[in-house]
Order: C-alpha cells, then structure tokens, then sequence
C-alpha cells in the first residue's frame, strides 16, 4: 500500500504550427503523418524512443487504446485478438515516418530531436525534458510551437499511467516521523509547488484545478487521465510478463518475427506466467 503522489498518463506532444487540432483516431493520425512528413527537408513526422525497454510501454497504450487487453477480470487470457494484431501492426507502422536512428533512440534523443524542430509529433513521457525545457530558447527550437494532447484511439482512448506512490516500510525505525514527512509531500502546497518547479504531475484532484495547473500546458494530462489511464499487471507475475510483451514488440517491429508468432509468444510466456505464479485468491484484474 502507499500513497500516490504523481500520477503521469502517457500522452504525446506535438508541434502547433503545423498541426491546427490533434486527430483522435488512429485512422486520422496517419493521414496527417502523411502530410507531414518530410525528411528531404529535416522534418520526420514522429520520434519515439526505439528501444525494446520503452518501445514497449507505448505499444501497451496502443493495445488499450484500440479496447484491447492482456487477460480480463478473471485472469482470463485475452491477449490472442484484433486488436493486439492492430496494435503491433500500428507500432511497425510508426517507423516509417521516424529517422533512420529511432530503433536505438532512447527517450533523451526522441525528446530531444522535437526540441530541436526535426520531429512534428513526440511519444514520450513529456513532463520529463519537453515540459520543462518547451519553451526555453537555450534548449528548445519549437518556443512556444508545441502543445501536449492524450493519444489517438479506435474504441477508447485507455492509456499507460506512470503511478509514483509512497509508503513507510514495516521494518522503519522511525514511523511517526515518516508519516509526518508523507503528510508533507503528498500535502497540496508540496504538490502545486512540485508541479510549478519540476513538472510533476499532481495526484491531489484539487491540485489539477489550481489556475497554475489549469492554465498550463502540461493540463491535457488530465483529459488523458479522465479517458481511461491504467498501469500493467500490479502482481508478481507482472514484472515478467512486460519482458514477454517487450521481446514479442521488438521482435515484430524489425521483421524478425512475423505477427502470429509475436502474438503467440506473448499468449505463452503469459499463459507459463499465471500458472507459475498465480494472482491471490480473490484478486482481480483491475487493469489490463
């Protein structure tokens, strides 16, 4: 158990001088990619991190967001569907309008290369480096160019969340003081403070309408949330079962594997899992 003090959904950035409103399906967003696009002239119309280890992750948003799901409430195996398939073919799709270098491009060099104009739209965690340095003329060459919006989707716009909690171990010596420092940080002042200082997204509801926040860039984090923002499996198995979704990404995207055996190593590897290390009695699969 712990107490959340940052709660980031996954969202995107992009540029508002060549884009006028966000497309919200994923139909839309590769029509426009196709009007952006424009790498004789140092413009590509994407930049993700290509690294299996965050690859990865922004597939998982992919996945949700078109209604998919790795096993239903009951721990059902639901990972064998449409929108799986959808998914990685989506994921593959994106590098044909990213540079050359993204497979090895971890979130510094995606962020990186929107800050310095060559990319018209980001995925990434933007609160770490876009946030932050957007609108600072020594880091970033898209000035007050950009604007954040939650991703694209076909059923439902479910994404990623980052969720940052904290707690006070059974074994702590001094549990009285540790409360009275969590009652500190999770404070609302500690959290607007966070927010305006270093980007930190709130997890006080009150905070989000704070003028500060509200009138901010950095908002439409909250209609991300408001859509549907959920974390992996939170159960042993969960940790073992992203390594199984990363390999099948990875594998698909550089067309070492073809879409069914990417599809069945993940139905197997999480299959092995949840007998090897069922959930709790009673547990129930609240995310995806």
């Amino acid at each position: 158990m712990g107490f959340p003090f940052s709660n980031t959904p996954q969202t995107l950035s992009y540029r508002t001088d060549l884009i006028d409103k966000f497309p919200q399906t994923w139909d839309e967003f590769f029509v426009l990619m196709d009007k952006i696009h424009d790498p004789a002239n140092g413009l590509y119309a994407i930049s993700f991190p290509g690294v299996k280890e965050q690859l990865s992750g922004l597939w998982m948003m992919v996945q949700w967001s078109l209604g998919g799901r790795w096993a239903d409430a009951d721990w059902n195996l639901t990972i064998d569907s449409p929108e799986t398939r959808e998914a990685l073919k989506i994921a593959r799709k994106w590098f044909t309008y990213a540079d050359p270098a993204a497979p090895a491009w971890t979130l510094a060099e995606a962020d990186a290369a929107f800050l310095q104009g060559n990319a018209a739209v980001c995925f990434s965690w933007p609160t770490l480096a876009i946030g932050p340095n957007g609108d600072n003329p020594e880091k970033s060459k898209v000035v007050n160019k950009w604007a954040i919006a939650p991703i694209p989707y076909a059923k439902n716009g479910v994404t990623v969340l980052s969720s940052w909690d904290i707690g006070i171990p059974k074994a702590a010596k001094h549990k009285d003081a540790a409360w009275e420092w969590i009652k500190f940080y999770t404070s609302k002042e500690k959290q607007l403070k966070n927010y305006i200082d270093y980007s930190i997204l709130p997890a006080r509801a009150s905070v989000w309408e704070k003028p500060e926040v509200k009138n901010s860039k950095m908002y439409p984090h909250k209609a991300a949330s408001d859509q549907g923002a959920v974390i992996w499996w939170r159960i042993p198995a969960g940790t073992m079962a992203e390594t199984y979704v990363r390999d099948a990404v990875a594998n698909y995207v550089t067309d070492q594997w073809n879409l069914e055996k990417s599809v069945k190593f993940m139905e197997n590897g999480l299959t092995k899992l949840l007998n090897d290390y069922p959930p709790a009695p009673g547990v129930k699969n609240t995310g995806r």
